[in-house]
C-alpha cells in the first residue's frame, strides 16, 4: 500500500525557512512548538527530510570503524516493532546516528548503492534501519513508494 503523503512546512510570506531568522509570532509561540503542534494534529507516523535537515538529528560526525565484513546491499529493517518512523534521505553515507531513534522515532534512512561497508555496518551497529534507493543519488520521487516497504507507515 502507498502511504498517504502530507507535506507540512513552515515559512514566513517572504520566504524564510529558517526559523531563527523569523520575526515574533503572534501569541508569544516559538518557531518550533508552531511547527511541531501543527504536525502533531496530522496523526502521521512517519516524516521525511532530506540529508541536511536529518543531519540536525544525527548527532557528532565520528570516524568511521573498518567493517569486519562484506556487509549485503539488501534493505536492512532494525526494529519491526517500531510505528513511528524518522526518514531522511541519505544517498552518500554523510550521517553518523549514534542512536536509532529521534525522539522516540526509529531511524530510516534512504541510501544508495554507492554507500560502503562501513557506513552500512556503522548504521546496523547503531541500530538503524535503512533502505537502498538506487545506484544514482536519492530522489523524492522514489521514496514515499520504497517506504512503504517499512512495516506500519501508512501515513
Amino acid at each position: 500500500m502507498k502511504p498517504y503523503v502530507i507535506c507540512h512546512m513552515c515559512t514566513t510570506i517572504d520566504g524564510r525557512i529558517l526559523g531563527d531568522r523569523w520575526p515574533k509570532l503572534p501569541g508569544g509561540k516559538d518557531n518550533a512548538t508552531l511547527f511541531e503542534s501543527t504536525a502533531d494534529s496530522f496523526g502521521i507516523g512517519a516524516w521525511l527530510v532530506g540529508t541536511n535537515t536529518m543531519r540536525e538529528f544525527a548527532g557528532r560526525n565520528v570516524k568511521l570503524k573498518k567493517a569486519r565484513r562484506r556487509v549485503e546491499r539488501t534493505d536492512h529493517i532494525a526494529d519491526r516493532r517500531a510505528r513511528r518512523f524518522a526518514i531522511g534521505a541519505d544517498a552518500k553515507g554523510a550521517l553518523r546516528f549514534q542512536e536509532p531513534d529521534v525522539d522516540g522515532d526509529h531511524v530510516v534512512l534512504l541510501v544508495s548503492e554507492r554507500v560502503g561497508n562501513d557506513y552500512l555496518s556503522h548504521l546496523q551497529d547503531a541500530g538503524v534501519s535503512y533502505l537502498f534507493w538506487a545506484r544514482t543519488p536519492a530522489t523524492l520521487k522514489l521514496g514515499p513508494a520504497r517506504s512503504a516497504r517499512v512495516p506500519a507507515i501508512t501515513r
